[in-house]
């Protein structure tokens, strides 16, 4: 967990489509649009913290 919690902070959305390989997904997911995927996902919650006054730097703190 604290790899991908890692990769989070550094945006390897590729590197965290091992998910896949861990069972974490149905056997039928194409890696590249998961990817992808991730990287809005995680776009939106960064994007919705700064609004709010939080940092993304691996920790999550009031500005």
């Amino acid at each position: 967990m604290e790899v991908f919690l890692g990769l989070i902070t550094i945006e390897d959305y590729n590197s965290m489509t091992s998910l896949i390989e861990m069972g974490a997904t149905s056997n039928d997911v194409d890696a590249e649009a998961f990817a992808r995927d991730l990287e809005k996902v995680f776009s939106s919650i960064k994007a919705s913290m700064s609004k709010w006054g939080y940092s993304f730097g691996g920790k999550f703190c009031l500005r």
